[in-house]
């Protein structure tokens, strides 16, 4: 099976909202607070732990077959002054926290233990419709397990 690593756009960083469960370990984020600082146009991005999709991509994962998508959760966001400043036309679509639970060699969506999202080439083929094009997209030997 072929897999590829999704190194999505980070638009921002961890907004001062955000909080954790951390009687688990990893800590798991129970409140994503997304403090965006500029926006490419991406539909999938990333501040880890948080992978999150534009309600486009969103739409489209739903009518998908694709497996280890648990589902998705609302987001709070905020405009840094950076991007007011540099982008102060932007208007965000409606975005979505992803929740991946997926298992490697099992699903077609799951995250490797650094946060990083490993895909099938069926799941990379379905994103092709979708803006990726800020995102590194790295191609994985068969036999890399994490």
């Amino acid at each position: 099976m072929t897999l590829f690593k999704i190194n999505p756009e980070v638009p921002g960083g961890l907004g001062k909202n955000t909080r954790y469960d951390k009687s688990s370990s990893p800590w798991r984020v129970t409140h994503f607070h997304a403090a965006f600082e500029g926006w490419l146009g991406g539909d999938l991005m990333a501040i880890s732990p948080v992978s999150f999709a534009t309600e486009k991509l969103r739409q489209g994962l739903e009518a998908s077959d694709l497996s280890g998508i648990l589902g998705f959760e609302d987001i709070e966001i905020t405009y840094s002054d950076t991007i007011k400043y540099l982008q102060p036309d932007v208007i965000l679509p409606p975005i979505y926290r992803v929740l991946i639970e997926g298992k490697q060699g099992v699903d077609d969506f799951c995250v490797i233990p650094n946060n990083q999202i490993v895909v099938t080439k069926k799941a990379l083929d379905f994103l092709a419709a979708f803006n990726l094009s800020n995102a590194e997209i790295i191609a994985l030997e068969a036999e890399t397990r994490f």
